[in-house]
């Protein structure tokens, strides 16, 4: 007839149940730190198995006061369990000591993660630019030699204008005047190419080359990061020649014009607008827009 459950048998039965409840590692655990933890994990599973077995055999509760000393059989236990609660301490402790060592690193990943992320900004911004400096080349040489090709036959020389000041315009016809001034922005020589291309406008305000003038007025205040003053210009562009062949650029760049100061609603506006007044308007200016549109998260 087997022997009631004493009260030590009981706690020490409820202390088997929780340390085998107790969390195991991830398996596959690299760091020196986690071969640690695995190994003394193990180590409390043996001793545990070995209480465990101790007490399904029977052993004799701990001698109460006034009876004697205690059986050898409980002072092995007593024994056993002490050195597992100080070994289920030492874990406690490595546990913690990893968890800070996460934290930390944790810390260290997010602040990385936050430098990168303003260094790609940074450097697609500097990008950006230099491809719209890189565009404003590219239009002035398409500009200054329209529909050139190497087949074509070459066009009958124009005659040389007069000699101006930097920045006026030279005696001669609208084409002339408006070389001169293009030529300044070819030169990167923005003020005077902004004199010159408002005095264009003043002179041949309804001239076919009007549109183009104001673009590019609009531009000589855009590359000097003026944006003020060039989204008034492009503003009259898009609004007083919306027939120009830059109309629908002017739009575009008055969007970007209006988001480095900071008015991105007004951006947004001006971007969408570029599709649906200019459906008919080069790719790479409506492809433009709409990148703009999805980067700036334009609704």
């Amino acid at each position: 007839m087997s022997q009631p459950i004493s009260a030590t048998q009981r706690w020490l039965v409820l202390s088997i149940l929780c340390c085998a409840l107790w969390p195991s590692p991830p398996a596959g655990a690299q760091s020196a730190g986690d071969a640690v933890l695995v190994d003394r994990l193990d180590r409390l599973e043996r001793d545990m198995r070995d209480v465990q077995r101790f007490v399904y055999r029977g052993g004799a509760p701990p001698a109460q006061a006034g009876q004697g000393a205690a059986p050898p059989g409980d002072q092995v236990l007593a024994a056993r369990l002490a050195q597992a609660e100080d070994r289920v301490r030492q874990l406690e402790e490595a546990l913690r000591g990893l968890t800070g060592q996460l934290e930390r690193q944790v810390y260290t990943n997010n602040q990385l993660s936050q430098r990168v992320e303003k260094l790609v900004g940074d450097v697609d911004f500097r990008l950006k630019d230099v491809e719209r400096e890189i565009g404003i080349l590219r239009q002035g040489a398409a500009v200054a030699a329209p529909g050139a090709q190497a087949a074509a036959p070459a066009p009958a020389p124009r005659p040389a204008a007069p000699p101006a000041d930097e920045g006026g315009l030279p005696a001669g016809n609208a084409m002339q005047r408006y070389d001169h001034a293009f030529a300044l922005v070819r030169k990167q020589d923005f003020p005077a190419a902004e004199r010159a291309f408002r005095e264009f406008l003043a002179r041949h305000p309804n001239d076919k080359l009007a549109g183009n003038a104001q673009f590019w007025l609009g531009q000589t205040h855009f590359v000097r990061k003026q944006f003020e003053p060039a989204a008034k210009a492009f503003l009259e562009g898009y609004t007083k020649h919306p027939e120009s062949s830059k109309a629908p650029e002017s739009l575009l760049r008055l969007g970007l014009s209006l988001h480095a100061m900071g008015q991105n609603k007004e951006a947004c506006a001006a971007w969408a607008e570029v599709g649906r007044k200019f459906a008919n308007a080069e790719p790479r200016i409506k492809d433009e827009a709409v990148r703009e549109l999805k980067e700036n998260n334009c609704r």
